[in-house]
């Protein structure tokens, strides 16, 4: 909104989701990036350390879709870095 109101042209918007996990299996002085279509279509991924096995778990892509938070669970049950046994879901309901 603020963008619009200074003039400047309409820009395409995404989606961001993001929990916060732990028993993730990181380097906790890395942060991981990944760019991949098949899971954020125009956007990216994260992996960003909170600590020796607790990380912010992330995707942003554009433009919106309806299945944001479904690629973000396809994309953390893919992740080699997050292991399904054990995984759990700060603030979510699994």
């Amino acid at each position: 909104m603020v963008s619009r109101a200074m003039g400047n042209p309409v820009q395409e918007t995404g989606i961001c989701l993001e929990y916060e996990m732990v028993d993730v299996d990181i380097d906790p002085h890395a942060a991981e990036m990944y760019f991949s279509a098949r899971f954020a279509p125009g956007g990216y991924a994260w992996i960003i350390p909170l600590g020796r096995d607790c990380a912010n778990v992330g995707l942003a892509s554009g433009p919106p879709t309806s299945q944001g938070s479904g690629c973000l669970r396809s994309w953390i049950v893919s992740s080699p870095s997050i292991p399904l046994p054990g995984k759990s879901w700060l603030g979510a309901k699994q």
